[in-house]
């Protein structure tokens, strides 16, 4: 729904307009990213995230972009087909892979908080994927980008979030790992901070967010503004890789990668420690080497050349790191 704006001399505001609407429904209108993060259950977010972001697009989608030829929305907003070239054209959205960031010990994580973010709310690290990039490379990428430091033991989470803002996003959930000793350079255009936090302060912030979803107790003093007092609210993934972190349901030796790229969780601790220890070896190859490499050498290796001249290029033996 999009509420058309009064002219400067008209006799009512939209925000009357609304409040008489929303109590004639014994309901309110509130902002979109507010509704996002306060809906406690997951698939009305989801329907909230479709419906803002196909009703965006079919606004903002007339024109068949080949022909110029104003096109045909479907009644469900889900496609739009030209007349004259009879091409069909689907929604657009674009894929965000947010990262849970922890030492080698698993005793600390790696939050963020962004410039236009409450101070004392920290989150995760998340970015864009680009043209050509994997997701997990992207995870590296704005790793690197946003805090300075390299990131290494890449796993998916298998978690995923439509997220309607600023356009129709995916968030996709990851799990990283980086070395406490190197130094954080935060982006000073996005960010106000970025902090390493023990497993109890991060522990703590999570309770009081649960205890105070509103945030009402959040301190407006200046220097607390660099403090962990509150993560991110339910309603964000954020929140849920954070919570799974504090109760040890993720971390870099709970889960090991399969030879079909699927996420597993695995009992055996030493199958377990053993994939953590490769990605140690490989945390200085970074995105030479990349993860789908690694996927198809730990399947097929065959003790070819050029793939093991690849490997000893980077001060590693490919037929030590990848062995089961």
């Amino acid at each position: 729904m999009k509420a058309v704006e009064p002219s400067e001399d008209a006799p009512f505001h939209k925000e009357d307009v609304l409040g008489a609407l929303g109590r004639s429904l014994d309901a309110q209108f509130i902002e979109l990213r507010r509704a996002m993060l306060s809906l406690a259950n997951e698939r009305e977010r989801n329907l909230l995230a479709k419906f803002q972001s196909l009703s965006r697009w079919s606004r903002t989608y007339r024109r068949c972009p080949k022909c110029g030829t104003p096109l045909r929305m479907r009644i469900s907003k889900s496609a739009a087909g030209c007349p004259s070239c009879s091409r069909i054209f689907y929604p657009t959205f674009s894929p965000v892979a947010i990262t849970l960031v922890a030492d080698p010990t698993d005793s600390f994580a790696l939050l963020i908080r962004h410039k236009a973010s409450p101070g004392g709310v920290y989150t995760a690290v998340a970015g864009f994927a680009q043209s050509g990039e994997t997701l997990e490379e992207c995870v590296r990428r704005e790793i690197a980008e946003e805090v300075g430091i390299p990131a290494y033991g890449v796993v998916s989470l298998n978690r995923t979030q439509p997220w309607p803002m600023p356009d129709s996003s995916l968030m996709c959930a990851y799990y990283a790992v980086a070395d406490m000793s190197h130094k954080i350079d935060a982006c000073v255009v996005e960010l106000e901070s970025a902090r390493w936090f023990s497993r109890e302060e991060v522990a703590a912030a999570l309770q009081r967010t649960l205890d105070d979803p509103s945030f009402k107790g959040l301190s407006k003093d200046v220097e607390d503004r660099q403090k962990l007092q509150y993560i991110a609210p339910h309603g964000a993934i954020a929140h849920y890789m954070i919570k799974a972190w504090v109760e040890r349901l993720i971390s870099a030796t709970k889960h090991t990668q399969s030879r079909k790229g699927k996420l597993e969780a695995s009992d055996d601790g030493k199958t377990s420690n053993h994939n953590y220890k490769i990605d140690i070896e490989f945390r200085n190859v970074e995105n030479k080497i990349t993860d789908k490499f690694l996927e198809h050498k730990s399947a097929e290796l065959t003790g070819e050349e050029p793939s093991k001249q690849l490997g000893t290029r980077f001060g590693i033996e490919l037929g030590e790191a990848v062995s089961h």
